[in-house]
């Protein structure tokens, strides 16, 4: 079971979506999420990889720097990142979103566990060119004192598409996705 708020996307997500393919890039109003646009980001695809489009204030505030263009694998630990790419080709691959339950750190050493969510859009050429995105805490943000996470460890990635949250793949300490 997810946070209300993931959950909340993800309902939104499949409202939109007409068949098998994941919904238009046009369909989606972000005023529907007006409540949440401070914790959504959105990815982009392109041959420069996977750069961040946009981030809402909240995103900014915790990770305290713009995030406008960076790389979406910048925010994860070294030993995370095949497994926060991995999730963000699932999404696009199985046309579902899929979440990755995450620990986020401050240099301090404080923690956070939030859920990261990555659900696919389709852009007017009809593929998948962005991932709508949601940073969701799971847990109260008043233990990082105002000091930003640097770094995102991935725990779990999980399909949030069909009837039921399904598991995708578990991950290992080192951050690598297994079967």
């Amino acid at each position: 079971m997810f946070h209300t708020n993931t959950q909340r996307v993800i309902d939104y997500w499949r409202s939109l979506r007409t068949g098998p393919s994941a919904p238009s890039r046009a369909a989606f109003d972000p005023m529907v999420l007006h409540k949440l646009l401070p914790q959504v980001f959105m990815v982009g695809r392109g041959p420069g990889g996977l750069p961040l489009r946009l981030a809402g204030d909240e995103v900014i505030q915790l990770h305290g720097r713009s995030l406008r263009a960076a790389p979406f694998l910048s925010m994860w630990a070294s030993p995370s990142r095949a497994a926060a790419r991995d999730a963000a080709v699932a999404a696009v691959r199985g046309v579902e979103p899929v979440v990755i339950m995450t620990e986020g750190r401050t240099q301090a050493g404080d923690r956070l566990g939030l859920e990261i969510l990555l659900a696919p859009l389709v852009g007017p050429s009809g593929v998948v060119d962005r991932l709508l995105g949601l940073h969701q805490p799971t847990t109260g943000t008043e233990v990082l004192e105002q000091r930003p996470l640097t770094e995102l460890h991935a725990r779990l990635t999980v399909y949030a598409g069909g009837g039921d949250a399904k598991l995708a793949a578990s991950v290992s300490e080192a951050g690598r996705l297994r079967a």
